[in-house]
């Protein structure tokens, strides 16, 4: 766990990244992010991901799980 987030993006970016769930560095680059979806609605965790990739697109992180839920919510994930 780090003290501090990644800070070499700009404001707007800055503000995306505060607001996922978790973030998988390695120094200071994000090499995956999720959104873990227990009580608001799924969209807004791929939302946030797609904001992200729109702001800094040459970004290379992993997404292949972008939202995790929990099992009881996880037919609504799939249905997405």
């Amino acid at each position: 766990m780090v003290e501090e987030l990644p800070t070499q993006f700009n404001e707007a970016t800055n503000r995306t990244i505060e607001l996922i769930d978790v973030l998988w560095l390695k120094g200071n680059s994000i090499v995956a992010a999720f959104e873990v979806e227990c009580t608001t609605a799924i969209y807004s965790g791929l939302l946030r991901m797609s904001d992200l990739l729109a702001l800094q697109p040459n970004l290379n992180i992993n997404l292949a799980h972008p939202v995790l839920a929990y099992f009881a919510r996880s037919a609504a994930v799939c249905r997405g």
